[in-house]
C-alpha cells in the first residue's frame, strides 16, 4: 500500500487522506502502534480543506486509534462525526463499513448494545444491497457476540474497505 503514496501525492485532494486511514488501519493489524499514530496524524495533516470525504475519513483514522487505545469517549464522538458525514453524502457501503467498524470497536470496547444496534444498521444497508458475503460476516460477528466471544483480529474488517 505504501507503494500507493507516491502516485496518491502527485494526484492530491481525498485520495491521500484515505490512503493514510488504510495504512492507519494496516498499521494497526501488525500492531504497529506508533506508525499507526503517525498515519492518523499524516491523514489529519493531508486533509483538503472542505472535503467532507476526507473529513469522514480523518474520523475513521482517528476513531480506529481511539479503539486501539481504549478511549470510548473519541470512538463514539470521531465514529458518529464520520457516519453523519458519510449518511449526508448518500456513501452507503462506505457508511456501511463505517458502521461495521463502529461495531467492533464498540464491541472491544465492552459496549454490547451499541455494537448489536450498529451491526443490525450496517446489516440492513448492505442486506439492501444484496452484498451476501458481508451479511454472511456481519452475522459472524453477531454469532460472536451472542456467545460472548471476543474479536481474533478486530481489524481485519478495515483493510478492505474501498475507495469512494
Amino acid at each position: 500500500m505504501t507503494e500507493a503514496l507516491p502516485i496518491a501525492l502527485k494526484t492530491g485532494g481525498w485520495i491521500v487522506t484515505e490512503l493514510y486511514r488504510l495504512l492507519t488501519v494496516t498499521k494497526l493489524r501488525r500492531d504497529q502502534l506508533e506508525e499507526a499514530r503517525e498515519m492518523a496524524a499524516r491523514a489529519r495533516s493531508s486533509q483538503p480543506e472542505e472535503d467532507v470525504y476526507a473529513t469522514a475519513a480523518v474520523a475513521l483514522s482517528e476513531g480506529v486509534m481511539a479503539a486501539a487505545d481504549g478511549d470510548r469517549d473519541v470512538v463514539l464522538a470521531r465514529f458518529r462525526k464520520a457516519l453523519v458525514l458519510l449518511e449526508e453524502q448518500r456513501l452507503q457501503v462506505d457508511l456501511g463499513e463505517a458502521r461495521i467498524a463502529f461495531a467492533r470497536a464498540l464491541r472491544d470496547l465492552g459496549q454490547i448494545q451499541g455494537a448489536l444496534s450498529e451491526f443490525n444498521r450496517a446489516r440492513e444497508v448492505f442486506a439492501r444491497m444484496e452484498a451476501v458475503g458481508v451479511v454472511a460476516e456481519i452475522d459472524r460477528d453477531l454469532a460472536g457476540l451472542a456467545k460472548g466471544s471476543g474479536p481474533s483480529d478486530p481489524f481485519a474488517h478495515l483493510t478492505h474497505t474501498p475507495i469512494r
